[in-house]
This record gives C-alpha cells, sequence and structure tokens, in this order.
C-alpha cells in the first residue's frame, strides 16, 4: 500500500525531471510480507521524495517513490528502505504534477520495457535478499517474486598485475542474474539486457568481494551471443563498477575496478536463442572456454558448479616456449607483423614403461594481454590426452596493424583436468607505433 500527499512541496524541476518531498504524516508505504507487517512514514526529518520523469523521448512518464525511512515492523525488525517505480508508458496520467490517482494496468514479464507497455517495480536498495519484485497489479496486492538464476564458479588467477592478485591463487564466486530481464539492445547475433540488482561475490585468498550496496545505477550486463546461423556462441556478463573486499578481520581490501566473465564456444554446437540464460554449458563440454577478466588480474575458470574439488599439488607437467630468431621475433612494426613461437608441453618426470597407460587429460591454450590490460582469448582452450597426443611444434599469429602499440605478453596455459594444477608460461613481445 502506498499513500502520499499529491500536494507536496516542488523542490526541484529541469527540464526532464520534477522532484517531490512529503512531509505530511499521513503519507505512508507499507508492506506485507510472509504475514509481517512493515511500514515507513513522511514526515519533516524523514521526509518522502517523489521524482516524476518526463518527455522520455517516446512518451513515456516515470514515477519514482523514495521512502528515506526504513521500513520498520511493529516489533521493531527492519528491512531497509524501498523504491517504487512506475512507468506509465503512453504519458497519458503523469504530467509534470503529481498524480491523484494511479489507474496503469502494467505488462509483466521480460516485455514490461517495451514501448507502450506500462510497468511497475518494487526495489529495495540495501539489497535484502528478494530485493526485487514486479507488481502484478497497482493498488492491489498480488506481487510475484522475480526469478534469479545463481551460478557458483571456481577459478585459478592465473596472471595479475595488482595486489591481492597472486599467480596460481584460487578464487570461488557467486554469480546471480535475474531470468526475466528486459533486452537493452540487439543485433543480428547478439542481444544484451541488464540487471539493475546485481549480486556477485568474490573471494580471493582473505579477501571477499561483493558489489557496492551504496553504488546508485551500478548494473549488470547479460549478453547472449549466436554465429548468425542460430548456433550459440556463447555468454558475457560484464560489471563496469568497483567490488568493494575485505579481509577476515574486517580490513578493507584493494578495490578491483570490474569483474567480466565470458563463457565463449569456438566450435558451436548447441543450437540457442538470444534469450537471457538460465544455465550455463558444462566446462566439460569440448571446446568451452570460461574466462573471468578483472583490471586486477586474469582468472581462468575451473569449475562452473563446485561438482569436482579444487586439488592444488605441484603440477605434472610443464610448458616451454622458444622463440624462433628471437633477435627480430619481440619485436612487431608499426605496419604489423607475424610472431612465432615453438612450444613443448611435456611432462616433469617422464612416465615408465612399467607404469600403466591411463589418460592424462589437459587443457591447454593462448591468449594475448594487451598493453591496457585487455585480455584477448586467442583460441580458446582444448582438452587432450597427454599421453597419445604430444603437444610439441610451432605457434604463429599475426598481429595486426589496428592493434595499439605497447608491450604485449602472450600467455600459453595448462590445466590438468584430475589435479586442477595450472601452469602458464609468458612471452612479451612489443608493437612499434
Amino acid at each position: 500500500m502506498v499513500s502520499y500527499d499529491d500536494q507536496s512541496q516542488l523542490n526541484f524541476s529541469d527540464q526532464y525531471t520534477h522532484q517531490y518531498v512529503d512531509t505530511s504524516n499521513s503519507s505512508f508505504v507499507e508492506v506485507i510480507l510472509d504475514g509481517q507487517t512493515y511500514r515507513a512514514d513522511a514526515s519533516m526529518y524523514t521526509p518522502f521524495q517523489l521524482h516524476l520523469y518526463h518527455d522520455m523521448g517516446d512518451g513515456r512518464r516515470d514515477l519514482v517513490i523514495q521512502s528515506q525511512a526504513p521500513l520498520m515492523s511493529a516489533n521493531g525488525q527492519n528491512i531497509g528502505a524501498m523504491d517504487i517505480i512506475i512507468s506509465d508508458a503512453d504519458g497519458a496520467q503523469f504530467g509534470s504534477s503529481l498524480p491523484s490517482s494511479i489507474n496503469l494496468q502494467p505488462v509483466v514479464g521480460p516485455n514490461r520495457f517495451s514501448s507502450g507497455n506500462d510497468w511497475a517495480d518494487l526495489h529495495f536498495p540495501s539489497r535484502n535478499p528478494n530485493n526485487v519484485a514486479e507488481l502484478s497489479q497497482v493498488g492491489g496486492d498480488a506481487v510475484g517474486d522475480v526469478d534469479k538464476v545463481s551460478y557458483a564458479f571456481e577459478a585459478v588467477v592465473e596472471f595479475a598485475n595488482q595486489s591481492p592478485f597472486t599467480e596460481h591463487q584460487l578464487a570461488k564466486g557467486t554469480l546471480s542474474w535475474e531470468t526475466g530481464l528486459a533486452k537493452v539492445s540487439t543485433g543480428e547475433t547478439d542481444a544484451d539486457y541488464e540487471d539493475r540488482t546485481p549480486e556477485l561475490t568474490l573471494t580471493v585468498g582473505d579477501y571477499t568481494y561483493t558489489v557496492d550496496p551504496q553504488l546508485e545505477g551500478d548494473v549488470l550486463r547479460v549478453g547472449a551471443h549466436t554465429d548468425g546461423q542460430g548456433k550459440l556462441r556463447g555468454y558475457h556478463f560484464a560489471y563496469h563498477y568497483p567490488l568493494l573486499g575485505q579481509d577476515k578481520f574486517g580490513n578493507p581490501a584493494p578495490v578491483i575496478q570490474d569483474f567480466v566473465l565470458d563463457v565463449y564456444m569456438p566450435n558451436p554446437t548447441i543450437t540457442g536463442d538470444l534469450s537471457v540464460p538460465t544455465s550455463l554449458p558444462s566446462l566439460q563440454t569440448p571446446d568451452i572456454d570460461v574466462r573471468i577478466h578483472t583490471m586486477a588480474g586474469g582468472l581462468k575458470v575451473v569449475s562452473l558448479t563446485h561438482q569436482s574439488a579444487y586439488v592444488g599439488p605441484e603440477p605434472k607437467v610443464l610448458i616451454n616456449t622458444m622463440l624462433d630468431t628471437p633477435d627480430t621475433n619481440l619485436i612487431v612494426p608499426a605496419k604489423g607483423g607475424k610472431i612465432t613461437f615453438m612450444r613443448d608441453v611435456y611432462f616433469i618426470e617422464p612416465p615408465t614403461y612399467s607404469m600403466p597407460v591411463e589418460p592424462f587429460f589437459i587443457r591447454y591454450g593462448e591468449n594475448i594481454t594487451w598493453p591496457n590490460g585487455f585480455v584477448y582469448n586467442k583460441t580458446g582452450s582444448k582438452k587432450v590426452d597427454l599421453f597419445k597426443d604430444g603437444i610439441y611444434g610451432p605457434t604463429s599469429f599475426y598481429v595486426p596493424k589496428h592493434w595499439p602499440a605497447g608491450v604485449y605478453s602472450y600467455n600459453l596455459y595448462t590445466y590438468e583436468v584430475a589435479t586442477g594444477a595450472v601452469v602458464t608460461k609468458t612471452v612479451q613481445f612489443t608493437k612499434l607505433n
């Protein structure tokens, strides 16, 4: 239930926004959750703020009601403040003054943001559990929870350029997103969605990171991509806002500036659409490469589900890279040029003939770190049985003219499927300006 004074005082106005402050004793927001009633009242000390956004470019008018006071139960339980966002798609009801009645018939589900559709949301900025709900009626009491997908992952820090990340350190985390997100952009082979209540945790060593609950307007960008022929190419999850962390004693951790999770299939075989993902492909699926990128370093995903426990013994295999013509191969001219390596993946202790010939699976792949920290996922990862398929020989790639000048790192990595041990080998080269 929402009650506000439609004669509230105007204290801010510009071309697109009117902001009212309601200090009347009769205005309130009341919510019933699991039979418990929570209420926030307006007063001169804790006023309601009502923002009326008009002329949004498509005729839409939005009314945002913010209770500055927390919602409290009769026994003193606090569930935090709440925002109510109501969109009048055709602008028929909301002018430049507060409406005396709201008579919308909102569209629910992922299409509610489409032009011409009214919609309304409840939003708890304090990020309590189930902190977003969709109003199935305006003025009624039917409120449905928004479905969310939570996905656990484990990763190994593969390379790093900032504390607290150190090479081969284990990281764990959980990423959640809504299944009923509205599409914000689309193309022939991709579609992007925005989750405005992102939930993300990441633990690295003694540090635990979460999204900043004080941020306004932070979003998780969810992208679904196909190869243009109806086969799913992969998913992209991007959170371009700081992650705040602390250690087990409550001391602040170095800030992680952003978080990107890429699920990439170099050879797409799964027929898919461009809807919000409700599940992710298994890491054991051939040709799946999953990586996490942050400004603080890169993480190689080991597990997407915690089904296989991570074990960190000494690696059984080594990587060696040798430059072809090392005197000239480390410099790429401004017009672009070719880089060639010899790579060798082999056992630290070669197996003897007395050992049983059992499969020894590894995943290996390569990527290139640009001068600005961007990770170019060159080939994805491949799974081989090292007893049967030796990895030795030249590999080369062409550095295009349009790549920026600076120092690059070519990273070759292996991941032992049975043990989880990760080994990397890095060679740096420079592209001239």
